[in-house]
């Protein structure tokens, strides 16, 4: 496995490559198994596999969690090593950020770029964009793996590479989920005794709106999957139905074919996401 730390290193490497196509994984490090599926995913695609770990500071919009957020780059190292990533880039801040070669992706997000994570999260998304572009140019990849568990993100990503003309192929990948049903999550590592023995109830949650989605009108079902995590160390900022190809909110059963179940939960101080299909197809 090769480590690179700047551009110029990693493009002199990545251009002796021909014989197989890039398959690149970005990352903010604090790998688990969630990040092992995609680099799997990117070799069984016959991929010459990329990882970055990159603790990107444009996409945080609380400096007290871009401070919190953990950094294991050894264990990473050790685990993409171990997965049999075939090179890992590690830039600095002033490696991604260069002066002018950095700006924010003119994108049209329409209702994306104000609703659900982009209401509660001012200007992560064009955050996200910035370094994603930033780290595509940098890198150059056929393929871009990223996983479900964001979606909203991954709707982004992929307005902005078909708006911007990027030619990379993004890939979806499924949601990993511990054996209580949590996401897989760099963030799961900060939560405390109190929340830990019922932090399945969002994995149960989006069961509940799963099984009963058919039989129950949104608003109901809304309510009642509300109430399962009315809880005092939970904070609930949202909990929605969209339809899946455009992740518009949804009001009943009859405005889209193909539904997922969202949610953002604070639990103490640290805030998960996860999201479901409960009808049709992706």
């Amino acid at each position: 496995m090769f480590l690179f730390k700047t551009e110029l290193a990693l493009r002199q490497h990545l251009d002796k490559i021909s014989s197989k196509p890039i398959g690149f994984v970005p990352t903010m490090g604090a790998l688990h198994r969630g990040h092992e599926s995609l680099i799997e995913a990117s070799k069984d695609r016959g991929c010459y596999t990329v990882a970055s770990i990159f603790v990107n500071p444009t996409q945080f919009n609380d400096k007290s969690d871009l401070e919190k957020y953990p950094r294991t780059v050894d264990a990473d190292l050790e685990l993409l090593y171990h997965i049999g990533c075939d090179a890992v880039f590690c830039p600095a801040v002033s490696e991604v950020y260069k002066e002018g070669k950095a700006p924010v992706p003119n994108v049209d997000l329409g209702h994306l770029g104000n609703t659900l994570e982009a209401a509660f999260r001012k200007g992560h998304f064009e955050g996200v964009m910035q370094v994603v572009a930033r780290l595509l140019d940098m890198v150059r990849p056929q393929m871009l793996f990223m996983g479900q568990k964001d979606l909203q993100q991954l709707t982004i990503i992929q307005h902005m590479i078909q708006q911007l003309g990027i030619e990379v192929d993004l890939i979806p990948c499924p949601i990993v989920r511990q054996s209580s049903g949590l996401a897989i999550s760099s963030r799961n590592s900060r939560l405390d005794e109190e929340v830990l023995p019922h932090v399945h109830l969002l994995h149960d949650t989006l069961m509940y709106c799963r099984q009963q989605f058919s039989e129950t009108p949104i608003s109901a079902l809304k309510e009642e999957a509300c109430k399962k995590l009315d809880l005092p160390f939970f904070k609930l900022e949202y909990l929605e139905f969209l339809n899946a190809q455009d992740l518009t909110i949804l009001s009943s059963h009859g405005d889209a074919d193909n539904v997922v179940a969202v949610l953002a939960v604070w639990a103490n101080d640290v805030r998960l996401i996860d999201n479901m299909l409960v009808h049709g197809k992706f």
